[in-house]
């Protein structure tokens, strides 16, 4: 392109081929012929004009080509691929975001395309901001050119694709009118009873009737200070269960469905905070009465037997619906020395899920919580710099303070036998009455006595454990690890019935 613009701006300058009104055009094949004498009331063209009429021209033919190169499949991409073009519908059009590190600062923002074939996630930095975020715009069909493919990053991007787009300088995109062949939306829909055993933080797609939502509420990020508008909602479907979803920023504030409306949400995070939960990410598809059959179904349903039916509820927010909470637990009871004393426990490669009823003895407050990084999606453990800034190294950024993130350790017994385990974040808040990481961090620092108060009140309470035990190798030598994965306080009712049902089997 370089050399075609020198050559033509010789040519205007030595005025050889492109005389006072004679300038070359462009034929479909690429050659260029004199246009005919002009009139004499023809506007003469200045030499720049002439040099910037050529270059459109060139422009257009280089477009032309592009177009007539091969179409190639989401799905046929890999980052081994190059010289592609992809037409594709835009689907999701990120937020531009700033970031400032020690490396500089700079902007960044996503888009999700998908075709037929699948879905991809392209990023553009800086330069490549200005340029496309404007131009994308959901429900779009655009044809993509000249784009790096990069291995995606699973942190970032809930779509199924080991690959993603990286927009750069020399990347095209133009819009192209095609409506008839707009692709549609591909769903792996996980029913709401079988949230239950997927594991937390990860990526289903969900559809329900819209039972009830509640209002706006105001969320404020203990690691930015920012503060978030949320709502949240439950949804039923024909499993007979109901799940609590959360809908975040423009979503939860533009909602206004009433209730039986079908929603769809395609790329919700599970959660595990008092009982399963999905949230509906920025990144995630939230659709309300989507024209796809299994909306047509759920509908029939709504209709026909979803008054009829005695929901059950995942989901357990502020200590409400505890019995239906932990009525998820109510099969595969054990013990903890069933457990403990097989001695093949947790050689599976996902290790072994077990639920007990314990009661904590005691807690390790020496070492209770890890200084993690602040980024959203983020939990790596952050160094301290000589500076006194805190660095991760996964994400290559620093902070003035980190966010603290609790690894609890906690012995819990039974009638039977008692073992430590470990706590996380979300389940270490429900043992500290709702105390957060850094709140104890903070109290160890000033107010010792209130410190140690938070541990000493939360002993002797008695929970419904989900527990996962697993074996790992340390120096040639094997241990059980266990992990608590959810834990809900008892409803003494709900076990009273239990242990009575339990009483009339013999």
């Amino acid at each position: 392109m370089g050399n075609i613009s020198n050559t033509l701006s010789e040519s205007v300058s030595k005025g050889s081929d492109l005389n006072k009104n004679n300038i070359g055009r462009a034929s479909s094949a690429g050659s260029f012929y004199a246009k005919p004498e002009s009139s004499v009331n023809e506007k003469v063209l200045q030499p720049h004009e002439k040099l910037a009429s050529l270059k459109n021209i060139v422009n257009d033919s280089r477009i032309a080509s592009q177009k007539s190169t091969t179409i190639l499949p989401i799905e046929a991409i890999s980052p081994y691929s190059n010289g592609f073009v992809l037409k594709v519908t835009c689907t999701r059009v990120g937020d531009i975001k700033t970031w400032s590190n020690s490396r500089g600062e700079g902007k960044l923002f996503w888009a999700n395309f998908m075709d037929n074939s699948g879905e991809i996630r392209a990023t553009g930095f800086n330069d490549e901001v200005d340029k496309f975020h404007s131009i994308l715009k959901e429900g779009k069909t655009f044809l993509v050119s000249n784009c790096k493919v990069v291995v995606a990053n699973k942190q970032f991007s809930n779509l199924k694709n080991d690959s993603e787009l990286r927009f750069d300088r020399e990347t095209t995109i133009e819009e192209c009118d095609d409506a008839d062949s707009k692709p549609q939306y591909k769903f792996d829909f996980v029913n709401i009873a079988d949230i239950n055993n997927v594991d937390t933080n990860s990526n289903i797609d969900v559809i329900g009737v819209l039972k009830e939502y509640f209002d706006v509420t105001s969320t404020t990020s203990k690691t930015t200070g920012r503060s978030f508008d949320r709502r949240d909602i439950i949804l039923a479907d024909k499993s007979g269960y109901t799940v609590r979803g959360t809908i975040w920023g423009k979503t939860a504030q533009d909602f206004n469905q009433e209730s039986g409306t079908i929603i769809a949400i395609k790329g919700a995070k599970v959660s595990d905070f008092r009982g399963k939960n999905i949230s509906v990410s920025s990144s995630s598809l939230f659709l309300v009465n989507p024209e796809i059959p299994e909306a047509y179904a759920l509908r029939d349903w709504f209709n026909t037997g979803y008054k009829e039916l005695e929901l059950k509820d995942l989901s357990n927010m502020d200590g409400a619906n505890t019995a239906s909470a932990a009525s998820k637990f109510e099969t595969h009871r054990t013990t903890i020395d069933e457990v403990m004393g097989n001695p093949d426990v947790g050689k599976a490669e996902k290790g072994e899920y077990f639920t007990v009823v314990a009661t904590v003895l005691m807690f390790k407050s020496e070492t209770f919580a890890y200084p993690s990084c602040q980024s959203d999606n983020c939990n790596k453990k952050v160094i301290e710099d000589s500076d006194g800034r805190w660095r991760c190294e996964r994400c290559d950024k620093s902070f003035d303070t980190p966010a603290y993130r609790y690894i609890l350790n906690l012995n819990i017994a039974d009638h039977t036998s008692h073992t430590w385990v470990t706590a996380f974040d979300d389940s270490a808040r429900v043992l500290l009455d709702g105390t957060t990481a850094d709140e104890l961090t903070s109290l160890r620092d000033g107010d010792e006595t209130a410190f140690r108060t938070i541990f000493h009140n939360n002993q002797g309470k008695e929970y419904v454990f989900r527990c996962r035990a697993k074996q790992e190798f340390y120096k040639d030598e094997s241990k059980i690890r266990t992990q608590i994965m959810d834990a809900q306080p008892i409803d003494y009712l709900s076990e009273a019935k239990k242990l009575i049902e339990n009483i009339g089997l013999f």
